[in-house]
């Protein structure tokens, strides 16, 4: 086995140590597979030494920090926790009140009401959050145009989409992924943005 393969299989082994730990810290069993999964994918089609290093402090970061948002809200109810464990697993979907409330047996209003009550930000926001935060994580670590990342997140067009993320980012998808890349000759990469 060549030596590059077994790095492979070392940070492969270590994304599901903190996939497990991360599980044990308090985030769904159903967000540490999907994270895992990200990341063995992006191990397995990475073809350079130097990549490995990147995403493993990436990795640790997002599960990290994940685990961080978990227990900062401690009065969170369970089923609004699995609310919000559902929007971050269907991020890549269309996603609204009326679809999550269906999935769950709630009212709109009820789900609505309850949701902004113990999470202090109405779904949409939070809808909007988690999929501009999934769309740091393509801009940095994909080539994927700015026109497919806005089409795989179900935004309704590009100048939608750039709109949303210059409101939340205060930077343009274009130069936010030119500034990631630019850092990448210089200091550590950041950990997975959830959002800022």
């Amino acid at each position: 086995e060549n030596p590059f393969r077994q790095e492979k299989n070392v940070l492969i082994s270590f994304v599901v140590l903190c996939s497990r730990s991360a599980i044990k810290g308090g985030i769904s069993p159903g967000i540490a597979y999907t994270l895992s999964t990200y990341y063995i994918q992006r191990i397995e089609n990475t073809d350079f030494t130097s990549d490995l290093g990147f995403i493993s402090e990436r990795m640790y970061s997002d599960f990290v920090n994940r685990v961080n948002d978990a227990n900062n809200h401690p009065n969170v109810s369970q089923s609004i926790k699995d609310c919000c464990n559902y929007i971050q697993i269907h991020s890549a979907e269309v996603l609204s009140i009326p679809i999550a409330a269906s999935q769950f047996g709630y009212s709109n209003y009820y789900l609505s009401k309850k949701f902004k009550k113990e999470m202090g930000v109405t779904m949409d926001q939070y809808i909007t959050k988690t999929k501009i935060a999934r769309a740091k994580i393509l801009l940095n670590d994909s080539s994927l145009p700015i026109g497919d990342i806005s089409e795989y997140l179900k935004f309704d067009n590009q100048s939608y989409f750039a709109a949303f993320f210059k409101k939340y980012t205060g930077v343009k998808p274009s130069d936010y992924r030119s500034r990631k890349n630019n850092n990448l000759t210089g200091s550590s990469p950041n950990g997975a943005d959830k959002t800022s």
